[in-house]
């Protein structure tokens, strides 16, 4: 059985997507408060809307348009939920480990992967 290289990227990108959506919980407990429900929205576009966008040609270039909305709404909701709580004292070792930067770098790392799955599906065709 082969697979084409798409769908293991797309594979890919969506197992990114559960692990940020389980980090995201594990962090900020939606119970907690109505504002911890906004990645919930953006989780379910990159897990069910994203994949079959992606698999097809004629809708690949949007589905990279709608990946790059939401990283950037996460990283920027990251961004500003770091600088409200910045890590005390401000060290190396803080920033890295009780900072949003590793789940930032994690979310951008979409960007590529996307770009990826998009460069396949064109060579792959309709």
């Amino acid at each position: 059985m082969t697979r084409k290289p798409a769908h293991m990227l797309v594979l890919s990108h969506m197992l990114l997507s559960i692990g940020g959506l389980f980090l995201h919980l594990r962090f900020h407990p939606p119970m907690k408060s109505l504002y911890f429900w906004w990645a919930a929205p953006m989780s379910a576009v990159s897990l069910c809307l994203l994949p079959p966008l992606f698999l097809r040609a004629s809708t690949a270039g949007v589905a990279v348009l709608m990946n790059a909305f939401a990283v950037t709404a996460g990283s920027v909701g990251m961004a500003y939920f770091s600088l409200l709580n910045p890590p005390a004292p401000l060290t190396p070792e803080t920033l890295l480990t009780h900072s949003t930067l590793i789940p930032v770098c994690l979310l951008l790392s979409k960007l590529p992967l996307a770009q990826a799955i998009f460069s396949e599906v064109q060579k792959e065709g309709p």
